[in-house]
């Protein structure tokens, strides 16, 4: 790792160039990824401009978080044969397609309130 010429900032603190950390004492950050409801489906499906390339370092695991409009969060991304029960909020991701959150037998958008624009944060 070579030495940088300036100051470095690294998650909100200043290092001076001659005081920059050594590489082994990095702590591994998990990825953040931000998005926003860019559509209401027919269903009331809130759909994101959040597709698989820009998921591409996020697990896509059930410990995934994602968080609608800072108030509401759900866990995990699947695909259409995900066997959640009623009422559940799940983020799907289908190829071709973007990250889509459904409400499972319901509209998420009617029933959560969540409008076009809301901001969508995967972790």
């Amino acid at each position: 790792m070579g030495r940088a010429s300036g100051p470095i900032q690294i998650i909100g603190y200043r290092f001076p160039s001659n005081k920059f950390p050594r590489e082994e004492n990095f702590l591994a950050v998990p990825a953040k990824i931000l998005g926003s409801v860019v559509e209401i489906s027919s269903a009331g499906d809130l759909i994101t401009d959040l597709t698989s390339e820009k998921l591409a370092g996020i697990d896509h695991g059930e410990e995934t978080k994602i968080v609608v409009d800072n108030e509401f969060e759900t866990f995990g991304i699947y695909g259409l044969d995900h066997k959640q029960p009623e009422m559940t909020l799940i983020a799907i991701l289908e190829e071709g397609q973007p990250l889509r959150l459904h409400l499972v037998s319901d509209s998420a958008s009617m029933m959560l309130g969540v409008r076009k624009g809301a901001k969508i944060e995967v972790s």
